[in-house]
């Protein structure tokens, strides 16, 4: 079980970060940086898209062990 936990964590983070990356560069939060600081607005957008990816895969993937382990059991 432990590896098919890691698979679908590793799916549901690569999946996630692209979704997030796209919706926070879809979003208007450039207006919270100086005008012309591009390079800065790209690397938070990718570093919260990492971190919502995280928080989502890791909340998917217990609950997918939770449910397991309470039906299995």
């Amino acid at each position: 079980m432990d590896l098919t936990l890691n698979i679908l964590y590793f799916a549901f983070f690569l999946i996630s970060s692209l979704i997030f990356l796209k919706l926070l560069m879809a979003s208007n939060l450039e207006k919270f940086f100086k005008q012309g600081k591009i390079f800065e607005i790209r690397i938070m957008m990718i570093f919260l898209s990492f971190i919502l990816a995280f928080l989502f895969s890791s909340s998917i993937t217990k609950l997918i062990e939770t449910l397991y382990n309470i039906i299995m059991k």
